[in-house]
């Protein structure tokens, strides 16, 4: 998988400078317009790495356990789901409100994220330590 991401990583930087376009202001908000078939080709690759690999070991680890350590692994899985959809977004996003959808999801799963990372202290308050 380490090979397949340096070879994709060095087709879409060849393909953005094939396909380079000029940053502008719309709405006192910068945006890069990056080009056409380089968005999805980021979109794809995040969720190759991402949905498939990270998000899958975490939902195989929530299906293997149980109690606490199943929260945690269904927190960072439904995370990682979360931000691979947020992500991509931001490459393909053309107008004001789609910025602000992209930006709630990707806060959506970072609060997912340190929800998984800090379920082990949440029990331990709540007195639900197994």
């Amino acid at each position: 998988m380490f090979w397949l991401n340096i070879v994709a990583g060095g087709v879409i930087s060849f393909v953005n400078i094939v396909y380079w376009t000029l940053p502008e202001i719309e709405s006192n908000l910068l945006l890069y317009n990056v080009g056409a078939p380089v968005g999805p080709m980021i979109g794809v690759l995040v969720g190759l790495n991402m949905a498939v690999l990270a998000g899958g070991f975490f939902a195989k680890m929530a299906w293997d356990r149980s109690g606490e350590d199943r929260m945690k692994f269904v927190l960072l899985a439904l995370g990682m789901f979360t931000m691979t959809v947020g992500g991509p977004l931001h490459d393909n996003a053309s107008t004001f409100l789609m910025y602000v959808v992209a930006d709630v999801l990707i806060s959506v799963s970072i609060l997912l994220i340190l929800s998984g990372l800090y379920v082990s202290w949440v029990y331990s308050r709540l007195g639900l330590k197994e």
